[in-house]
């Protein structure tokens, strides 16, 4: 038996044996991944939450809703609302929703539209009940179109009042949670939610490299 062949014999006993132990998941890259136990529950976790997003769209098809045909075009954004405010000003902003807050026949929720956040009010009066209804069906990570008048809370939070809503796509990965360790053995990791102040830096770094190597004129 030559070298060679002993070798791929030997790696393949070694597979053989990793593919028993619970820990053991696949292979990537031509190796093997021996992921930690808690592996396994949280990929659990996530197929559940996946699979109830799944019922989600389902539940909003049922109301004759399409969420990856609708179309939406903002007339601002969320940093842009936020300079020009003026109360009662008409507005239409698109993000994707990154917190739900439910107060009874009231919602709070912030739409991102990359690294601006607003805070944007939905009441049950308002919008109807079907449409709230609909609103209390989403999840963290769908694409929303939201129509409204701008107003100041008592918080002196700059909020958008809704006066109506689009989906505009439904997302069914979950948004990555804050776990590092679980995060590093995903392949392919869903996109990640822009970070503000990543993106200042590097806004910063290109000024800056810009002022050191000015162009020829």
């Amino acid at each position: 038996m030559n070298r060679r062949l002993a070798k791929s014999i030997a790696r393949a006993d070694g597979v053989n044996r990793l593919a028993k132990r619970k820990s053991f998941v696949g292979h990537a890259g031509g190796g093997v991944i021996n992921c930690p136990p808690f592996f396994g529950k949280f990929m659990e976790e996530e197929n559940s939450l996946i699979e109830q997003r799944k019922a989600n769209l389902d539940a909003l098809r049922e109301k004759g809703i399409e969420p990856f045909a609708n179309k939406f075009t903002p007339n601002e954004t969320c940093a842009g609302a936020r300079e020009n405010y003026e109360e009662g000003r008409e507005v239409a902003l698109a993000g994707r929703m990154t917190a739900f807050r439910t107060m009874g026949k009231s919602i709070f929720l912030d739409i991102r539209d990359g690294p601006d956040r607003m805070q944007v009010y939905a009441q049950k009066n308002a919008l109807g009940e079907e449409s709230f209804e609909v609103l209390k069906k989403l999840d963290l990570g769908d694409f929303l179109g939201v129509k409204g008048t701008m107003f100041t809370t008592r918080t002196e939070e700059i909020t958008l009042k809704a006066e109506s809503f689009t989906v505009v796509g439904k997302a069914l990965p979950p948004l990555p949670a804050k776990m590092a360790r679980p995060l590093e053995y995903r392949d392919p990791l869903p996109p990640a939610l822009p970070r503000p102040h990543r993106q200042q830096r590097r806004q910063g770094r290109v000024l800056q490299a810009q002022c050191d190597h000015p162009r020829d004129s």
